[in-house]
């Protein structure tokens, strides 16, 4: 016969698990520890097997509490996702998305406000991370995300590819009037895009051999250390392209490396056609064929 404890018994035995205390759990959940080895005792009758080993001012789980604390975890997690997803259900008129830094900076902080203009029953709130966020876990609505296959649980389409090729200061750019020029000079080098710089040269029939590189951790830096004029940064054209529109940034060489990895809009499946999302996949399509100004930092 199908067995379904109660839930006040199950967040009981969530807290003693987690917190491995009676008393513990008793104060995290404002009962009393006799209220809690109540409710346990109640669903180790209920399941016909003990849930924990008793120590002195502790507890541990037994094997048959531990394969219950498994589905236990998950399924509160999944009520908690579904809390989240009633939430955005309410609040149809703001939309919460994610992306990593260098999107935000390419496409997305200096635009935020447009983009309420031309959907004024729309609030646009950016959560940028450099880490993967779930997107009903999270509350978000819509993620960018940076990866070589779209995401199989969601609804994904690809907005942009990515075509690395060194990017400069024109000051810079008039000593580059060739590949082997390049090889001598001062390149930029994102650490987790270590063989970007060989893979570049590489499509050229050069091997990397001479120059200087300036180490940095993140794309960011690398676009800002080529606005800064420290060196030769080997960077999307997506990414840069409102600063080759505006003159700040030059792309002295006509060869490209194609990346791999792409830059995807992501949803839920079946949120793709509801007002919201539908308006801001089409306006980011916009503007990434649009290159835009951004404005100069004070």
């Amino acid at each position: 016969m199908d067995v379904l404890p109660s839930l006040s018994a199950l967040r009981a035995f969530e807290a003693a698990a987690r917190l491995g205390s009676f008393q513990l759990a008793a104060q995290e959940m404002s009962l009393t520890p006799s209220a809690i080895s109540y409710q346990i005792r109640n669903l180790e009758t209920t399941l016909g097997q003990p849930l924990f080993v008793r120590q002195h001012r502790k507890v541990s789980l037994t094997s048959a509490g531990d394969i219950l604390n498994q589905f236990v975890q998950r399924g509160f997690n999944e009520l908690r996702n579904g809390a989240a997803a009633v939430q955005q259900v309410r609040n149809p008129r703001v939309l919460r998305m994610t992306c990593a830094p260098a999107f935000a900076n390419a496409f997305l902080t200096h635009r935020i406000r447009a983009f309420e203009l031309a959907n004024p029953q729309l609030e646009l709130q950016l959560v940028v991370a450099h880490s993967v966020m779930d997107l009903v876990a999270d509350g978000l609505d819509v993620a960018i995300r940076f990866s070589i296959n779209p995401p199989a649980d969601l609804y994904a389409k690809e907005i942009a590819d990515l075509a690395y090729t060194p990017i400069c200061v024109p000051a810079l750019a008039e000593n580059l009037h060739t590949v082997d020029d390049l090889l001598q000079a001062k390149r930029v080098l994102v650490r987790e895009h270590a063989q970007g710089w060989t893979n570049w040269f590489a499509g050229t029939g050069r091997t990397v051999a001479g120059g200087r590189e300036l180490q940095v951790e993140t794309l960011n830096v690398s676009v800002q250390a080529a606005l800064d004029g420290l060196g030769i940064s080997l960077l999307p054209r997506v990414i840069v392209a409102s600063h080759l529109a505006a003159g700040r940034l030059v792309a002295p060489f006509d060869h490209d490396l194609i990346s791999q990895y792409k830059y995807w809009f992501a949803c839920r499946r079946g949120e793709e056609h509801t007002m919201k999302i539908r308006r801001i996949e089409r306006w980011l399509r916009d503007e990434i064929k649009t290159p835009h100004l951004p404005p100069i930092a004070a």
